[in-house]
């Protein structure tokens, strides 16, 4: 569950930034006639991504169940139910 929701994350997160950077780059440099001006923009972009990333809680220690639930043993089967 938390490899799937840092997975959802990263691949968001690469769609919007990565997919758009050439666009905004191209535009940057059109608009200030400076070919510097994408390399400002990667620079904010990490900035912002820095403080992002240590304003997020670590959650490795934290359970994954709720209060009061036991975690089942056993393997998934095929059908990715566990065997009761």
């Amino acid at each position: 569950m938390r490899y799937s929701g840092a997975s959802v994350g990263y691949n968001v997160a690469y769609m919007v930034f990565g997919g758009t950077a050439p666009l905004v780059a191209t535009f940057l440099v059109a608009r200030t006639g400076s070919n510097i001006a994408s390399g400002v923009y990667l620079v904010a972009v990490a900035v912002v991504v820095f403080f992002v990333a240590f304003a997020v809680p670590e959650t490795y220690r934290f359970s994954l169940l709720r209060e009061g639930e036991e975690q089942q043993g056993g393997t998934l089967g095929a059908t990715g139910a566990r065997p009761s």
